[in-house]
């Protein structure tokens, strides 16, 4: 679990839910990406990065640092 990005998530919408119509996606879709099930695509990465005002460049290290053996 990407304890992480789901912190960014609750700091600007009430459910990921909420979070993931606010970027056109499914929830399911946004689960499968936060559970580590599915990679994010550069698209994917900009369109969270666009719904949690940061930048694409700050999630992918967030995502590259939960995927290192050293974290």
């Amino acid at each position: 679990m990407n304890f992480a990005i789901r912190g960014l998530i609750f700091s600007r919408y009430k459910t990921q839910s909420c979070f993931a119509e606010h970027i056109g996606w499914t929830k399911q879709k946004l689960s499968k990406i936060l559970l580590g099930r599915q990679e994010p695509t550069v698209t994917d990465l900009n369109d969270m990065a666009k719904g949690l005002d940061c930048s694409a460049e700050k999630l992918i290290h967030i995502f590259l640092s939960e995927k290192s053996p050293i974290g």
